[in-house]
């Protein structure tokens, strides 16, 4: 009888304190919901640059230390929205929502479809901020926003509006609603559409847009967005072509619509995307198929990424090779050969102030240029680069600071004084000719170091490794089995330290014939033989902060200005020059040079360049082109 009585006496304390504590910790979570949803509202209000949509309330609350897992409401059943038609969070307490604080002069709401929420299910009541899986399955007919970093999405909501933000691979839409419509406003891969009505908005980038079937239409909003190429499988594919060609005549070129079977639209997806597949990562490479593809690296540098050349790929012909494509993350060749490689494959390796850890691999390069550029032409990278299981064949040919793999170290990129940095070389051989045509060094592996004058370069090279080419050099300059040049007079081979010096390698020499200065302009004496000449033009120039103090290891950096190749003559090649300043300013690129009534003036870009020397230089060529003399004179030394 007692312990009935006690459990009772226990039975009545609990329903009436267990209602009472439920109400003091909701009162508690909508107190703590209250705080934040004024929090945000701040971060909205202090925010004049983010336009009124739901990724720019969320991205103004991210200034203020909010990701879009911690907008969600603590007290059960209640719910924080943000209204789009007042551009405010507010909060849904108890089936009534509330604005904290409240304003006047706000609109009234009557379309529960303007009120977002934020979760990672859809809900069927309001509009969705959607941070789930990359799969939407819904049939809701309100709006949802998706914004994805990369990854491939699938979208299936017949009745509803998808907004997409942000970086996607691939896109298939089986279905979205005919007129409430996809909008895309980020970038993405692919975007396949079976059903539903797209809209392409400003600033959107679509690679490849695949219409399937009757039952799409598409309308561009904007001109900025960017369509590369639409390809359409449809019953209706000849009025589908007409209705987007008028509706992106200024967005995408009329010859990049076209039209497929069922079986061709993927290998057109595939071959005309960014990649052919993959999201970047270690494990998930971006996957390369073809040449457009390999170039698109360049347009990843914010973001370390990883990159891989597609199984069965042999073979990828590199003609025309762009001057400044730039890597940041790891190239994984798998075998294949590049062709026609008249300029470096990467301009830059790596980001200046960075430490990374990048690796080039797995592949053979023919290289053929007369720009003096290697394999890479600048390392930033203040980690360790890595060059593996690579073959160099061809030739390359240019001014200064010759070398296979690459021609400079981390002083060289803008604004910087160097670093350490660390180079190795695993199975990496080259068999290129190098020709320097100026007399200076030449290096079989690298041009100059250049790591900066407080700085060290280590170089690891294994016993599969090293130059076993042929170099052609004027004059009597030494020629280098692993180095040109660097910042000092030593630098760390294997672990030990070395002397620049060391490792030399027999080079043939070249004949000299340099160019002579008449009262009408410069001309050289024709060698016999000669099939054609190069007459280029190109500064070395010294580079100074912005109080007019030269920066150390500036000095000695080339700028080819003009290259043309002409018959053989004995006429005048360059005129008179009587005197010569250099301009920091940009004239039809980053460098150039006008020659008016004997004044020469240098154009470099935006280096704050006060002095240097103007070089001219003709090199002429025989049949097979083959290099019989080259020349090299001062046309003017500019003084600071």
């Amino acid at each position: 009888v007692e312990l009935v009585i006690v459990v009772a006496v226990i039975a009545i304390l609990a329903a009436v304190l267990i209602p009472t504590f439920a109400g003091i910790i909701h009162k508690a979570n909508v107190s703590k919901d209250t705080q934040l949803i004024k929090n945000l509202n701040t971060a909205l209000a202090a925010d004049v640059d983010s336009d009124k949509t739901i990724v720019g309330a969320l991205n103004a609350a991210a200034e203020f230390g909010y990701d879009v897992a911690k907008i969600n409401a603590s007290a059960t059943d209640n719910q924080i929205l943000w209204d789009s038609e007042n551009n405010v969070f507010c909060y849904l307490n108890d089936g009534k929502v509330e604005y904290i604080p409240e304003f006047p002069g706000a609109k009234e709401v009557t379309d529960n479809a303007k009120y977002w929420v934020i979760d990672d299910e859809i809900n069927t009541t309001y509009s969705t901020y959607y941070y789930g899986s990359a799969n939407i399955d819904s049939e809701t007919s309100t709006s949802i926003c998706v914004e994805t970093n990369g990854e491939d999405l699938e979208i299936n909501a017949p009745n509803a509006t998808v907004l997409h933000y942000g970086e996607a691979g691939d896109v298939i839409i089986k279905a979205v609603h005919a007129s409430a419509s996809y909008h895309e406003f980020g970038s993405v891969a692919s975007l396949k559409v079976t059903k539903g009505h797209i809209v392409p908005e400003a600033g959107s980038k679509i690679q490849v847009l695949a219409v399937v079937g009757s039952e799409v239409t598409v309308k561009v909003e904007s001109t900025s967005a960017e369509i590369l190429v639409v390809v359409i499988d449809s019953t209706n594919a000849s009025s589908i072509a007409n209705a987007i060609k008028e509706a992106v005549k200024d967005v995408v070129d009329a010859d990049a619509i076209k039209e497929a079977t069922s079986d061709e639209i993927d290998e057109v997806i595939s071959t005309n995307k960014a990649f052919a597949d993959g999201n970047g990562t270690k494990e998930n490479p971006y996957i390369i198929m073809t040449a457009e593809q390999l170039k698109n690296i360049g347009n990843n540098y914010d973001n370390y990424a990883y990159y891989k050349v597609a199984d069965g790929v042999t073979s990828i012909d590199c003609s025309g090779w762009p001057t400044n494509l730039y890597l940041n993350g790891s190239f994984d060749g798998n075998g294949v050969k590049l062709t026609n490689l008249s300029n470096s494959l990467f301009y830059v390796a790596g980001v200046s102030g960075e430490s990374s850890d990048i690796v080039i691999k797995n592949f053979t390069a023919e290289m053929n240029n007369n720009v003096g550029r290697a394999l890479v032409r600048n390392i930033y990278n203040s980690g360790k680069t890595t060059f593996e299981n690579i073959v160099l064949n061809g030739t390359i040919e240019g001014e200064y600071n010759m070398g296979s793999f690459y021609n400079y170290g981390t002083a060289n990129a803008g604004g910087s004084d160097g670093a350490d940095y660390t180079v190795e070389f695993k199975n990496a051989k080259s068999y290129l000719t190098l020709i320097c045509t100026t007399g200076n060094a030449i290096g079989g592996m690298l041009g100059h170091g250049y790591e900066g004058s407080d700085y060290k370069l280590s170089v690891n090279m294994d016993a599969n490794s090293g130059y076993f080419g042929k170099m052609y050099s004027t004059g009597t300059a030494t020629c280098y089995q692993v180095m040109a040049m660097c910042s000092h007079a030593t630098y760390t081979l294997n672990g030990v330290e070395t002397s620049r010096y060391e490792n030399t390698y027999a080079s043939t020499k070249l004949d000299v014939v340099k160019p002579v200065e008449t009262e009408n302009g410069w001309t050289v004496e024709n060698k016999a033989g000669a099939s054609y000449f190069v007459v280029s033009v190109h500064g070395q120039v010294d580079s100074y902060d912005a109080d007019g103090n030269q920066i150390l290891n500036s000095s000695g950096i080339t700028f080819v200005l003009d290259r043309e190749k002409i018959n053989p003559t004995t006429d005048v090649l360059f005129g008179v020059v009587e005197s010569a300043e250099i301009v920091n300013d940009y004239l039809d690129g980053d460098y150039g040079y006008t020659l008016e009534n004997g004044v020469l003036k240098v154009y470099v870009g935006n280096r704050n360049a006060l002095s240097g020397t103007i070089r001219l230089q003709v090199t002429q060529y025989g049949d097979g082109d083959t290099i019989l003399a080259t020349g090299i004179v001062n046309l003017y030394k500019v003084e600071k």
